[in-house]
């Protein structure tokens, strides 16, 4: 039974694609002019007759008309009011997620790539899901000019939607499409077609701007706008589970938390795990939006304060066995049945924890195959702490590398005997044990994984296994300055493997602190 190897990134790489936030910075303050001045000659025409005898002459035939230095006069209140406002730039987003900035002013080259590649994006669009299929090449092309042209020169509003089309939702679908690259245009057809109605960016919206006031303690959420009414009526006569999501989160927050959990019940009743990924269009996978899941373990932990009977002293009720159990049921939900890599990592280390090894080592390979980082890291630190002896190998009991290394050794010698069966050494070897050292080049290889999806801890403990390698301090000093930009905590662990890395009696080890499973 082979070990599970981690996946080539560079063979595979990672295709998701996300909505990035934006940072919008609008500087519009002036230069203020030098004053004007204004010159007048002193000099006048000497009169006929003897030079004045006492008389100096004037240091200068011009002078300004201001008293002060041009450079240290002040400025008019008025003036300064004004570019002190202009200085102040407006978020690029509003308290309910509409984008209020503009758009990157590249617009007549997406025109004329559109005019070039429009019918391979038409086609390559249906392909995917994007667009529906009754939608034909005449209409795609019209749709996407008029996104452009309308992004290029107008504000995001409803209103320049529907001049382009009385459909909203394909101004979204044909807008996605053609905004591929351009972060800007991209919330520029999000926040327009969210005011003319359509679904998913209204969604997104709704979402964005839930996560922005859990993010800021200062931020408060709107109660009533467009984009949570048109939410509020998906949520409860359309009953569309990603609205009720939403809903339920808007819910809890304002701490209505008994409603908040009737929806989400309704949404864990509703969806299934599906084996073949749906149209963009039906998707749950909304930006910024949790798995239905967390948001209903996020509501049972808010609502067990106010449920709890009151007591004269402020402590703690343990969880009940009820409680626990149905909060393992929906983790075991979660992990199991539709393979979310954070599920599968919690459950993962129950299983470690009532030390059911197997199981542990099969979520937390489904969840780093998946190419969560967390899960990268903590299989490494599992292969790691096997070939070290800490756990046992796949097969065995026995958690002594000495004693085994001796047992191998001796069925080795007994396979190498004459008259001994090729074929029982050969399947004893492929099903049998794996050695110690296979565990440590697969700790190697989830490692370098883990490093490439941006994980310090893993980069730290692949530093000093290619150490142990034998690699020079100039091939590993780039992952020592990655992990030095990327986490302060972890930079004074790094001190002592650079002084020391040259000693030939040195031997370093993987700190404890990043060899969690």
């Amino acid at each position: 039974m082979s070990l599970p190897r981690a996946p080539n990134p560079f063979r595979h790489p990672n295709k998701s694609r996300h909505y990035s936030r934006l940072a919008c910075q609008i500087s519009g303050s002036t230069i203020p002019r030098r004053p004007n001045r204004i010159t007048t000659s002193t000099a006048s025409p000497r009169p006929a007759g003897p030079e004045p005898r006492t008389r100096t002459p004037a240091p200068s035939t011009k002078r300004s008309f201001h008293t002060t230095h041009p450079l240290s006069a002040a400025r008019a209140p008025k003036i300064r009011i004004a570019e002190n406002t202009r200085s102040r730039a407006r978020p690029a987003f509003s308290n309910d997620g509409l984008y209020q900035g503009g758009v990157v002013n590249d617009i007549p080259n997406r025109l004329k790539t559109l005019e070039e590649l429009g019918p391979k994006l038409w086609r390559t669009s249906i392909i995917e899901g994007f667009v529906d299929e009754d939608v034909d090449r005449k209409t795609f092309m019209y749709v996407a000019r008029g996104v452009l042209k309308s992004a290029a020169s107008r504000a995001p509003s409803g209103a320049a939607v529907r001049e382009i089309s009385e459909n909203p939702d394909l101004v979204f679908k044909i807008g996605h499409v053609v905004a591929t690259n351009s972060p800007s245009l991209m919330q520029w057809v999000i926040s327009s077609t969210a005011q003319a109605g359509a679904i998913i960016p209204t969604l997104m919206s709704a979402s964005r701007a839930l996560a922005k006031a859990d993010s800021s303690p200062g931020t408060t959420v709107p109660q009533r706008t467009p984009i949570f009414e048109k939410v509020e009526h998906l949520a409860l006569e359309a009953h569309d589970p990603r609205a009720m999501l939403i809903h339920a989160k808007l819910l809890g927050q304002q701490k209505r938390y008994p409603e908040a959990l009737q929806l989400a019940e309704s949404v864990m009743s509703m969806i299934y795990p599906s084996k073949t990924n749906p149209p963009p269009t039906r998707s749950m996978d909304i930006p910024n939006l949790e798995p239905p899941w967390a948001i209903y373990s996020w509501l049972k932990r808010c609502a067990k304060p106010e449920t709890s009977e009151p007591t004269s002293e402020p402590e703690l009720k343990p969880e009940t066995d009820t409680d626990m159990d149905m909060d393992m049921d929906m983790l075991k939900t979660a992990a199991l049945e539709y393979q979310d890599p954070e599920a599968l990592v919690t459950y993962a280390t129950h299983m470690m924890a009532t030390n059911d090894l197997a199981k542990y080592e099969e979520c937390m390979s489904k969840a780093a195959t998946a190419g969560y980082a967390p899960a990268c890291r903590k299989l490494a630190n599992f292969y790691y702490l096997t070939s070290q002896g800490r756990f046992p190998r796949r097969g065995t009991k026995s958690t002594d590398p000495a004693g085994d290394f001796e047992r191998a050794k001796a069925a080795n010698e007994r396979a190498a005997a004459p008259g001994a069966s090729k074929l029982k050494a050969f399947l004893s070897g492929l099903f049998g044990p794996q050695p110690y050292h296979e565990y440590r080049g697969l700790a190697i290889e989830w490692y370098e994984l883990a490093f490439r999806h941006g994980c310090p801890r893993a980069a730290l403990a692949l530093a000093i296994l290619m150490r142990e390698n034998g690699e020079a301090m100039e091939t590993v000093e780039p992952v020592f300055q990655y992990v030095l930009m990327s986490s302060a905590q972890l930079g004074g662990l790094i001190r002592p493997f650079r002084v020391n890395w040259e000693r030939e009696d040195y031997v370093p080890m993987v700190p404890g602190e990043v060899l969690d499973v």
